[in-house]
């Protein structure tokens, strides 16, 4: 738009009183939140350090009089109404943040009716009214000359950034996440991924690596990986109570490649990056959609965060990448896609659906997607089919991992003699766990995320249905299918996961609908999205989070008595790959013995674990050896036949009279 038209509608431009108003109450809330700062006794308010609000209030204070000076004076001045038209385009960004905002206070349970919580609960309620009620501005309209020549500058860097070759920003954002990591690695820590090891007290994490190195070695031969000794129905699945195939998947390539301790890791740099190249090759994305993806990856904190880690995490975030290609291309050339590569693309879901069963979520869309014909037939047959397959790959769960200590499966089985309440409770609860600590956390984060897709496809959605497209057309729409997303996932989350998975589960389904973003040119709500990100930083990366210390203890981590137990435990267990009793090939310990340490039990030796729950192990207890703390032998010594066979720094080792097996010599 050109300067005469911006001046032909230059009374766009007139700053509302109740602008004004707002613009001095803010100022005014500033003033008094600086001085109740300094008043204040406590170390801490709203959850934040009492010396923080106050530097931030009296930094506020100090602008706030010549701004509202400004806005009452010299409404016409550069600086207002440029602030002015910030307002106006980015209101549904400060929608947004005020939400967060009001979030924030929820959490840190502010009293709404005192002062300390209501002058803040006020702004906010006011920024949201404000950013509602203000008059929206096209991209392009501007009230000052620099702004068109500073946007005419942008649109020449875009140019810049679109002639780059396509090949060179594809490699490079397919390896800057690994570029990120191993540099936080070798230069923020002095580490190796030489010296990588699973030393953190997350016991996932152990498990997963001690399940690797003995696939590698033994395949499916190896003893019962499993809690409270209860196996499988599947007798050849002795892989833990998880899906077993990330098992299957990275231990083949073990066997293959040689085991070495980082090799998951390297597995997961290979997977990730080649999603990545993947999906900005079949999607075909121009350099500036393949930036946004880049930006995408390394702003997704759970791809940086999992990827020096053992844990099928990262290749949950390669699934995503890949569906993403499979949503992009049903959405937007169904008609160009043959019935072969439409199956296919139902069978990667169903496989997804196999490796974890949220993606199972997905398999009424792909299958709607995927037919031809009548929409109404379309629905029908796709929730017919898709639930279909989902209650399948349920059943094939179920039967490779055993019947305990799954909450999905525990919770279907407690709704069918308790009833639907079952399902309102889990939900109460997963609540009053998320916002228990009074302290933002990745949990709320992923969940605010959540709502916001949620809130701003809704809108979307109003406008599509007032433009009175055709219903096939709303159902084929990106729209619709990022609504069906994020709310069947956020249900089955809030009803079937445990809380404090929310985070790293649900990360892979929200970073489909960031891609799907990039594909579609969807810039402006993509970069509200990767703000939110950076404003939740610190919950995701901050130095005192659970994932952070992790990283630290895999690659910071001494085990100097490794050799010494190492010798000690090789003497006594030793992996029979000759029996046909797989219990002669298990160790049974506490949960709490879960942890690196165990990295000296020999490969193919399987690690079952006696839950919190002592009373639910079955006596007598099949596994060949036991290692056990004095509190947990003197629990379980009435129902032991044992043998005492070596005493360590970790426990003492008993081989099992019972277990029938033949005790080495």
């Amino acid at each position: 738009m050109d300067q005469q038209n911006i001046e032909a509608r230059n009374d766009d431009w007139l700053i509302p009183l109740w602008v004004k108003a707002t613009i001095t109450f803010f100022a005014c809330s500033g003033w008094l939140i600086f001085v109740l700062s300094l008043r204040s006794e406590q170390k801490t308010l709203f959850g934040l350090s009492a010396g923080l609000i106050t530097s931030v209030a009296f930094g506020l204070v100090l602008s706030s009089i010549p701004l509202v000076v400004a806005f009452w004076f010299f409404p016409h001045s550069a600086l207002v109404l440029f602030l002015y038209w910030l307002i106006r385009f980015f209101r549904k960004q400060i929608c947004i943040f005020a939400l967060l905002g009001a979030v924030y206070l929820i959490t840190v349970r502010a009293a709404p009716l005192s002062i300390r919580g209501g002058i803040p609960a006020i702004d906010l309620i006011l920024l949201l009214v404000m950013a509602l009620l203000v008059q929206p501005v096209e991209p392009d309209h501007f009230p000052l000359p620099w702004m068109r020549r500073f946007f005419t500058l942008f649109e020449k860097m875009i140019g810049r950034v679109n002639s780059v070759p396509i090949w060179f920003l594809r490699a490079v954002v397919a390896l800057l996440p690994i570029a990120i990591v191993c540099t936080y690695i070798y230069l923020g820590l002095n580490a190796s991924l030489q010296e990588y090891g699973p030393y953190s007290s997350w016991e996932d994490e152990t498990a997963y690596w001690l399940r690797l190195r003995s696939f590698s070695h033994v395949g499916l031969n190896a003893g019962y990986n499993v809690p409270n000794e209860v196996i499988a129905p599947a007798a050849f699945s002795r892989y833990g109570e998880g899906s077993p195939l990330y098992i299957y998947l990275y231990g083949s390539i073990a066997r293959l490649m040689g085991w070495s301790p980082q090799l998951p890791i390297l597995v997961n740099f290979v997977i990730l990056a080649l999603a990545i190249f993947l999906f900005t090759y079949f999607a075909k994305l121009d350099p500036l959609q393949t930036v946004f993806t880049g930006l995408i990856a390394i702003l997704t904190w759970p791809i940086l965060l999992y990827l020096p880690l053992t844990t099928h995490e990262t290749l949950n975030q390669a699934i995503g990448f890949m569906l993403a290609i499979v949503f992009f291309k049903l959405l937007t050339s169904r008609e160009q896609i043959g019935l072969p590569v439409r199956v296919a693309f139902v069978v990667l879901v169903y496989v997804a659906a196999l490796i974890r069963l949220s993606w199972g979520l997905l398999l009424v869309p792909v299958v709607f997607y995927a037919l031809d014909g009548k929409v109404f037939r379309r629905a029908i047959f796709a929730v017919l089919l898709g639930l279909g397959l989902y209650i399948s790959a349920t059943l094939i769960t179920s039967y490779l991992v055993p019947p305990a200590n799954n909450s999905i499966f525990l919770t279907m089985k407690d709704s069918l003699t308790r009833g639907p309440q079952v399902f309102m409770e889990r939900i109460g609860d997963q609540f009053v766990q998320m916002f228990r600590s009074r302290k933002l956390n990745a949990n709320i984060a992923v969940m605010f995320q959540i709502a916001t897709i949620i809130g701003w496809s809704m809108i979307r959605l109003a406008r599509l249905i007032k433009s009175r497209l055709s219903t096939a057309s709303i159902l084929q729409s990106r729209t619709v299918f990022d609504i069906y997303n994020m709310a069947t996932l956020a249900l089955a989350g809030l009803v079937f996961y445990l809380q404090s998975g929310f985070a790293r589960t649900f990360t892979p389904s929200v970073l489909l609908v960031y891609l799907l973003q990039a594909a579609r040119k969807d810039y402006k709500f993509l970069g509200t999205l990767l703000v939110l990100n950076l404003a939740f930083f610190s919950f995701y990366m901050g130095a005192d989070t659970g994932a952070f210390r992790i990283i630290r203890a895999d690659f910071g981590t001494e085990f100097p008595q490794r050799a010494s137990l190492q010798t000690k435990f090789e003497k006594w267990i030793v992996f029979d790959p000759a029996t046909p009793d797989p219990w002669c090939n298990t160790l049974l310990i506490p949960l709490a013995y879960y942890d690196y340490r165990l990295t000296v039990v020999p490969p193919g030796i399987g690690i079952s674990f006696i839950a919190d729950d002592y009373w639910t192990i079955q006596t007598p207890v099949k596994s060949k050896y036991l290692l056990f703390d004095r509190d947990t032998y003197e629990l379980l010594a009435d129902q032991l036949n044992v043998k005492l066979l070596e005493s360590s720094s970790i426990g003492d080792l008993y081989y099992n009279l019972d277990s029938g097996c033949a005790e080495n010599q």
